[in-house]
């Protein structure tokens, strides 16, 4: 690669620029004064400098990390009214990586963190339809055939109709219970609302898959784990056969 290409590409100037830094004498590589833009650079093995600065190639390959965010934690970037964002967990991280949708604060689980626009573009636009799958307790009502055929049917919230995709109860006890729960275009604090409407609080609201990609069992709140190729097509896969 030339060297005025290098400098270009790591965002130093305008080619007019790059040239007259290295005509100049401004430029060394490898320690030595390079004076021609055409000169030949390694950007993996050149070590490349304008004056005391060094200069190397931002690493614009997508990455992609699944997140087990914890309860308390806003699934934003910056919240200047939580005392903990997702930013406290991706200071270690070299690349720009964003959250991928968004799961409320006192919700814990999957969230999707990359820089992939693409992919977050699948996981979120409602065209694809991406399954959110949750466990959720609850308590606070007796539980019976009338509250999960009211929750299949879907219920009425502030003139919002909100249905999910599926509801299955997995066991109950008195007036609590534990349900998994299917959401195919997730609106804001959608399941937290139904059961709020049903008479029930929901007490531990948890996601444990996206897609087709399943919350890791030995992944613990706080940790994430970079996702592989093969990762990232069972998502793509899901949203061709959805679409």
């Amino acid at each position: 690669m030339k060297l005025r290409t290098f400098l270009q590409k790591a965002g130093v100037g305008s080619r007019r620029f790059c040239d007259r830094a290295i005509i100049d004498g401004r430029v060394r590589v490898n320690g030595k004064v390079v004076r021609e833009p055409w000169f030949e650079v390694d950007p993996e093995r050149d070590t490349v400098y304008i004056g005391k600065k060094q200069i190397k190639l931002e690493d614009h390959s997508d990455t992609t990390f699944a997140f087990y965010k914890p309860a308390g934690v806003s699934s934003t970037l910056y919240d200047k009214h939580a005392e903990k964002t997702i930013a406290d967990y991706v200071k270690d991280i070299s690349k720009r990586v964003f959250p991928v949708g968004r799961l409320d604060r006192d919700s814990e689980g999957l969230m999707i963190l990359t820089n992939n626009g693409k992919l977050a573009n699948i996981l979120t636009h409602p065209r694809y339809q991406i399954e959110k799958e949750y466990i959720v307790s609850v308590e606070g009502g007796k539980i019976n055939r009338d509250v999960i055929k009211r929750l299949s049917k879907g219920v009425y919230v502030d003139h919002a109709f909100l249905k999910p995709h599926k509801v299955q109860l997995l066991h109950s006890t008195g007036t609590s219970g534990v349900f998994k729960i299917v959401l195919r275009e997730g609106k804001k604090r959608e399941i937290r609302r139904i059961f709020k409407k049903l008479g029930f609080e929901v007490k531990k609201l948890k996601r444990i898959r996206i897609g087709n990609y399943i919350l890791p069992p030995n992944l613990k709140p706080g940790e994430m784990v970079k996702l592989s190729r093969a990762d990232i097509r069972k998502l793509k896969m899901e949203k061709r056969r959805r679409s």
